[in-house]
């Protein structure tokens, strides 16, 4: 029923809408507005379509003519929801700004059969390449994939079913329980409840550090999380350093259960490198709220340099990402 299409989407754009403070100084603003425009345009399709289905019986002026098939406006629509998955793929400064003309590219690209299909077979059932049907299958999976292993990734599968229900007619599989348009965005609604509710919570690393590299992980996902910690890890070992970044956060080559405490002089050193690679995502605040404490040698913004600008402390804020 459109209603509820409506309803689901009205409460999935107000959490949007009060999450957006949290994002400011992060480069997720762009994924943020392609989830606003993702979620308004599922609604006003299927508001368009529903009363062009009370309204059309062949009278001039239709919203949509009868003959026209409501497929490929459907299939335009749910295209747009894996936008935001893509944009926060291209999440780096500078990059981040020009990644969105890749975003639209990519949607023109996959949405080309349904204009197609719209405008040259308007009475015909919409007809998908298989190549191209893997291709937006291949999209969804690397999103879900992102968020396996971060503390949101009860969100990341119920995004994948949504998105496997919504595309599932012009996918190599359908879904084994395909629900309807209203029902995608229920499950889009609870996902963003669950990341704006702060569920599940948040793992409380022993050390700062950690807690800093869980919230970036859990935040932007694992494929940011890789690149970073493999940036991390070849610093560490071209420096000597006995530290070693993975799936449990920092823990020492040479101490197998690993340290109460980082030594301070390594902990600096790790603190420089590490904020110099996420200032290409998010600001000072941003860091200082993660670690829960101030930062005392920031860098330049979207610096990877290891040597300190300034020198001055900035405020931490808490953070519910």
């Amino acid at each position: 029923m459109p209603y509820w299409s409506l309803l689901f989407s009205a409460v999935a754009l107000g959490m949007l809408v009060l999450a957006y403070p949290k994002l400011r100084g992060t480069t997720l603003t762009a994924p943020w507005a392609w989830s606003l425009l993702a979620v308004s345009v599922l609604a006003a399709t299927e508001m368009t379509l529903a009363a062009a289905e009370a309204t059309n019986d062949g009278r001039a002026g239709a919203v949509v003519p009868e003959h026209q098939s409501p497929e490929p406006l459907r299939d335009a629509a749910a295209l747009v929801t894996l936008c935001p998955l893509v944009a926060l793929l291209g999440g780096k400064r500078p990059q981040h700004q020009a990644w969105q003309m890749i975003v639209i590219s990519l949607w023109g690209i996959l949405a080309l059969p349904a204009g197609e299909s719209w405008l040259l077979h308007p009475a015909d059932a919409m007809v998908v390449h298989p190549l191209r049907q893997w291709f937006v299958a291949v999209v969804i999976l690397v999103g879900v994939a992102n968020w396996l292993g971060t503390r949101f990734w009860i969100s990341g599968l119920l995004l994948c079913y949504a998105h496997w229900s919504l595309l599932g007619r012009w996918l190599p599989t359908t879904a084994p329980y395909e629900l309807s348009a209203a029902g995608s965005l229920g499950l889009i609604a609870a996902a963003i409840g669950l990341v704006w509710l702060g569920f599940p919570r948040r793992r409380a690393g022993r050390l700062s550090l950690d807690r800093l590299w869980f919230a970036f992980r859990d935040t932007f996902g694992q494929v940011w999380a890789l690149r970073l910690a493999e940036r991390i890890n070849t610093t560490a070992a071209q420096n000597g350093w006995d530290v070693h970044l993975g799936r449990d956060g920092f823990r020492s080559r040479a101490i197998p259960s690993g340290w109460t405490e980082i030594p301070l002089a390594l902990e600096d050193a790790l603190l420089v490198a590490l904020g110099g690679m996420l200032r290409r995502f998010v600001n000072d605040q941003w860091i200082a709220a993660a670690l829960g404490r101030t930062i005392p040698v920031p860098l330049a913004v979207g610096s990877d340099s290891t040597t300190p600008r300034d020198e001055h402390s900035v405020s931490s804020q808490p953070i519910n990402s």
